[in-house]
């Protein structure tokens, strides 16, 4: 986007670090009474952070530049948004976008597609660039149902074969829930395919993201899995693998409900699940890619809740955020504000406070 840290962009990531660390990160969204309980973490070779940065309705949401592409994905903000921007070992990207109306967007590794997308051919829809999709998204639409019509309709692309800066192509795949629960997902498959997946979180298996391989493989694996051992955990894999960790929180959200828990429990049982299934401890080697990575962040929230909670696993620091808050401190700044959210959760403050952005903190 159109904020501070764009001249960043330039010394993003070595294509090196990026190679190593490319199982990482995980998601798991789950209906309960309160509304879709939802956490996903960002896992990384390198220690990552967590910039909070704000966008207004009305704000400027161009995106990165996509080189190659015909058109440029621009506007203005329709939704109040609140982006996680990964400024340490990223340098600006985004991981993570909360909108207002209780839909989330994020990007996680898809290493797989890494070989497909240089075959993704321009639609001339305006596109938008991966590394800030998340919060173009949550700003310009309210749900992921009007995510997908807009796609079809061709109101945007993704600019799946366009550098992120200095670390060149890398395949990631890109998803958005919303408070009722639907889905959308776009994966690159094989010839530069999009694929686009739609659902919703109560009688789908689009609750769980991890990484490689992609879904249509994922659901192979499970049935496998199901068909062998389906109710017991005796064969469920313990390595940190993508496909072990997709395997695991399939199995966990198949067994577990959330019904009857009140919101605060159903929070601590999805969290628990997560941790469970998919969080990644230190020093452990990933089989896949004879490399390490571990889990640096989570965020926790019932979407359409307005507080969002963060957690530092480096330190077990938590600490939450207020959308509404976020949005007063919006207003009263005229613009855009920041907020460094593993500093303060390890200053031991229990709620994030968004002062005015410093160069370099959003995107």
């Amino acid at each position: 986007m159109t904020f501070l840290s764009k001249l960043m962009m330039a010394t993003l990531m070595t294509s090196t670090a990026l190679a190593t660390a490319a199982g990482a990160c995980s998601r798991l969204a789950k209906p309960s009474d309160h509304g879709v309980a939802y956490v996903r973490s960002v896992d990384w070779g390198k220690k990552t952070g967590m910039d909070l940065v704000t966008f207004g309705v009305g704000d400027d949401v161009t995106t990165y530049t996509a080189d190659g592409y015909t058109a440029q994905a621009d506007g203005n903000a329709r939704n109040f948004t609140v982006a996680w921007v990964e400024n340490n070992a990223f340098y600006g990207v985004q991981a993570q976008a909360f909108n207002d109306k209780g839909m989330v967007a994020d990007t996680l590794y898809m290493s797989v597609s890494a070989d497909f997308i240089g075959a993704y051919e321009d639609t001339d829809a305006p596109a938008v660039n991966l590394a800030d999709a998340p919060g173009y998204l949550v700003a310009m639409y309210d749900t992921a149902p009007q995510i997908a019509a807009a796609y079809e309709a061709g109101e945007f692309q993704l600019a799946w074969s366009a550098d992120l800066g200095a670390a060149g192509q890398h395949g990631v795949h890109v998803s958005a829930v919303d408070a009722n629960g639907d889905v959308t997902l776009f994966q690159v498959n094989e010839g530069g395919k999009v694929m686009v997946y739609t659902g919703n979180v109560q009688d789908s298996d689009l609750g769980v993201k991890a990484n490689a391989p992609l879904l249509q493989e994922h659901r192979a694996n499970i049935a496998q899995f199901n068909a062998e051992d389906g109710k017991t955990a005796a064969n469920v894999p313990a390595d940190i693998s993508s496909p072990s960790r997709h395997l695991r929180l399939a199995w966990l959200n198949q067994n577990i409900t959330l019904e009857g828990m009140s919101k605060a429990e159903a929070l601590g049982t999805v969290q628990t699940m997560y941790d469970s299934g998919a969080s990644v401890p230190a020093q452990v080697i990933d089989p896949t890619i004879g490399d390490t990575y571990t889990t640096w962040q989570t965020s926790r929230t019932i979407l359409g809740d307005d507080v969002v909670t963060v957690r530092d696993f480096s330190t077990a620091a938590e600490i939450s955020y207020s959308i509404t808050d976020a949005k007063i401190a919006h207003e009263l700044n005229g613009g855009q504000v920041c907020a460094d959210a593993m500093a303060q959760a390890n200053e031991g403050r229990r709620m994030i406070e968004f002062t005015p952005c410093q160069p370099g903190a959003g995107s």
